[in-house]
């Protein structure tokens, strides 16, 4: 194994928990382990009264008439508040720098838009 393979191999290790792995396909068996044991399916629910509860709260909500206009934005606001964004500001828990939003074109807005008003009527 040359100098470079050997430095490579070094500095791009991963800890298991059988030690360290060097291997490409170890490395990728320690990831998809990983994966595994985070991507795990939520426990069954035990509270049967919040469950029932919460089913209840929902069934009302969904009966209820809206007694008002629900809110809706226009796509000429949404560009308002996109123009208004920092570009030099960290992104948020999705990753999406503020410059990429002032670059969407404006068939993207428009969907976004959709998105929003959409959301609005949940309300």
């Amino acid at each position: 194994m040359g100098l470079y393979l050997y430095v490579c191999n070094f500095l791009y290790r991963l800890q298991s928990d059988n030690g360290l792995v060097y291997a490409p396909a170890d490395k990728a068996n320690v990831f998809a382990d990983s994966l595994e044991s985070s991507f795990q399916p939520n426990q069954e629910i035990i509270d049967i009264d919040h469950e029932t509860l919460v089913n209840e709260n929902v069934q009302e909500a969904l009966t209820q008439v809206p007694t008002a206009r629900p809110l809706t934005t226009k796509k000429k606001e949404v560009i308002k508040i996109i123009r208004k964004l920092k570009t030099r500001k960290s992104p948020g828990p999705d990753g999406t720098e503020n410059i990429v939003l002032k670059h969407l074109p404006d068939e993207t807005i428009l969907i976004l838009v959709n998105i929003i008003n959409a959301i609005f009527k949940l309300f």
